[in-house]
């Protein structure tokens, strides 16, 4: 891989992740007092990290490398991994229900 190919394709990723982890630490420095997450985010959390993978996908792999296959793959791949997320937080919530009955 060239320079110019790493310029190009493993930068802007990596910078994109590296603000958007800037942001999420601001608001979080914001909200200390608060409790962390609120209740009710874990699902708006999974549904809105897929969307911006899909994001992150178009814009680096499919505007600027071109590759019109990153997209489909990425949405049947991200579909996959969106069903084991949703699956894992309905496991963990049905477990938490009933650690709490038990107390």
């Amino acid at each position: 891989m060239s320079a110019a190919e790493i310029l190009r394709q493993v930068v802007p990723p990596l910078l994109t992740l590296w603000v958007v982890i800037l942001l999420m630490l601001r608001a979080w420095l914001r909200r200390r007092g608060e409790p962390w997450p609120p209740r009710g985010s874990a699902l708006v959390t999974i549904l809105a990290g897929f969307g911006f993978f899909l994001a992150i996908v178009w814009v680096f792999q499919t505007v600027a490398t071109r590759d019109q296959t990153a997209l489909p793959s990425a949405l049947t791949g991200g579909a996959a991994l969106l069903g084991m997320a949703l699956a894992g937080f309905a496991a963990l919530s049905g477990i938490e229900r009933l650690v709490r009955r038990r107390r």
